[in-house]
């Protein structure tokens, strides 16, 4: 029986790794034939430019991504434990199911990202622009959002809970949310959760609500 052709055939990387043992990985996984999933931990793609590119479903734990080119690439339902993507851009990359715990996201470039149905824990967005980002029925556990930028975004049950966000900027930010969050109110780590949390949205240009499940 003839195997089917990859789902990456004619894609190529603008610029490849420079570390020879990810580039090597790379060209394994573009000759995976559609519907099978590819594998690799402890990779450096860093500063390669792979706009577009398909590895959905992967495992890519312990990975580097740092100042990667990620443009509109497809990594939903990819594991990223430990995985690095600090200063990566991933502009309007879909991301829809996505999971990780202690993934790195600082200062990488979310624009109109598709988030949906993924789930973090204990990961780092921090000074990360979410800009119009689509988050729901996401979830953040004890995640980093201080500094982050999602602004315009859209949240559909998006749970935060225990996640930090000082100094995020939430103008135009919608939707419902389950906290609680953390700041730094009066000096002191604090937990907001309830009317509270509302307030602290809406006095910061955002139009958000917190869920309340059903019983």
């Amino acid at each position: 029986m003839a195997r089917s052709s990859s789902t990456r055939e004619g894609w190529a990387p603008r610029s490849w790794p420079p570390d020879e043992r990810a580039a090597a990985q790379l060209r394994e996984w573009l000759a995976i034939p559609e519907g099978e999933r590819g594998v690799g931990s402890d990779l450096d793609f860093s500063a390669a430019q792979l706009p577009g590119l398909d590895v959905r479903g992967f495992w890519l734990v312990r990975s580097a991504f740092r100042a990667t080119v990620l443009r509109e690439a497809r990594l939903g339902h990819t594991h990223l434990d430990r995985s690095d993507f600090t200063g990566a851009d991933l502009t309007e990359a879909d991301l829809t199911d996505a999971e990780g715990e202690g993934t790195v996201l600082r200062e990488a470039v979310l624009r109109s990202a598709v988030l949906r149905g993924c789930e973090f824990f204990g990961a780092d967005l921090s000074g990360a622009d979410l800009s119009g980002a689509a988050l729901a029925d996401a979830a953040f556990y004890d995640t980093r959002f201080d500094g982050a930028n999602l602004s315009g975004g859209t949240a559909d049950k998006l749970v935060l809970r225990d996640s930090v966000f000082d100094g995020a900027d939430v103008t135009g930010f919608t939707g419902t949310v389950v906290g609680p969050i953390r700041l730094v109110l009066r000096g002191e780590r604090t937990s907001i959760d309830g009317p509270e949390l509302e307030q602290w949205f809406a006095a910061r240009g955002a139009a958000v609500r917190r869920f309340v499940p059903q019983a």
